[in-house]
């Protein structure tokens, strides 16, 4: 007998899952690489208009599974209430809860000879929770860096960008990984009767026009700019393009450990622009964002190692899709 796709729904603590079915609800979970970018939609059918429908600012805790709903999607805050027809429907859109307030407020400070994974640990521990910064950077030593009258969001996401880092929060954690290595899974791919893909859909630009990626350092030994490499990781099947040997960083940096993960951040930044693919499943509410997803038995130029950028989980009562949107693993 096939499973039959079920969820858990609880407003404020009260459990509406019941009352959500009888109303043929349909729940969007969207899990996305991003502080703020977790978000959930609830649809149910309004005919008559007699729907109550939860206040915004509402908690509202979300389970989805089979038979028995188990996997934890989050918690989420209603933020906007939408009614529409003909026909007649609620719509309930939620982002994920606040971890802690204090992400917001406003703060200067400054950081000295300090390594990127002390820098992540201190502003997790003084937002009530942990880090864990992957190994390939925490070690990183940044001579200096400030916090200039920004909140710790604003200052994270500003070091997400400038390290071309992927920062979340899961469960109290703040995970800081590089971006498009992935990490979590990994999550097969594959038509049936090996696996559940439904559909497929990829993308291929053309191919970064740069061959390596140039950063300058200053040795303060020789009083002299020194220059680091990376090579740019190229998509086996992208679409060949006119090639610029070299793509040179103007800023240089004060060290030569920064330099050269700067090169590598923009090289893998450029090969990861040149393809994408988005893969239609049965529902599978572990799927998350930053996993790896190996495509298998596709067909050439698909299968191969991605990593998952956007996870989208659509649940009703009857039927159950997972969309997962990926780039290449860099």
């Amino acid at each position: 007998m096939a499973l039959k796709p079920r969820f858990k729904v609880t407003a404020n603590g009260t459990d509406i899952t019941g009352t959500l079915a009888e109303l043929n609800a349909e729940i969007t979970v969207i899990d996305a690489a991003g502080l703020e970018s977790d978000s959930v939609q609830f649809i149910v059918d309004d005919k008559g208009g007699r729907v109550a429908f939860p206040s915004t600012g509402a908690k509202l805790a979300v389970w989805l599974g089979y038979d028995q709903p188990t996997i934890f999607m989050g918690m989420y805050t209603a933020d906007t209430v939408k009614l529409e027809g003909w026909p007649q429907r609620v719509i309930v859109t939620g982002r994920a809860a606040d971890q802690t307030s204090a992400l917001k407020q406003r703060q200067t400070k400054e950081y000295i000879e300090k390594t990127l994974g002390q820098i992540f640990e201190e502003i997790a521990g003084r937002n009530s929770l942990s880090a864990k910064v992957d190994e390939s950077i925490a070690s990183i030593l940044v001579p200096y860096h400030a916090q200039q009258e920004e909140s710790d969001q604003q200052y994270v996401t500003r070091l997400r960008d400038e390290f071309d880092l992927s920062v979340t929060i899961k469960n109290d954690v703040m995970i800081v990984i590089p971006k498009g290595k992935g990490g979590l899974g990994p999550f097969v791919v594959a038509p049936a009767p090996f696996g559940n893909l439904v559909s497929y859909s990829c993308e291929f630009g053309e191919r970064a026009k740069h061959d390596k990626v140039e950063a300058t350092w200053f040795d303060r030994q020789k009083s002299q700019l020194e220059i680091v490499e990376a090579p740019v990781p190229h998509s086996e099947i992208g679409v060949s393009g006119t090639a610029a040997p070299t793509f040179r960083i103007r800023k240089p940096y004060p060290t030569k450990e920064l330099a050269e993960h700067a090169a590598r951040s923009k090289a893998a930044s450029l090969g990861r622009d040149e393809a994408s693919a988005t893969f239609e499943i049965n529902g599978d509410a572990n799927v998350r964002a930053e996993m790896d997803v190996i495509a298998m038995g596709i067909r050439s130029m698909v299968d191969g190692n991605w990593v998952s950028d956007n996870v989208e989980h659509r649940w009703g009562t009857d039927a159950a899709r997972t969309t997962i949107t990926c780039k290449p693993k860099t």
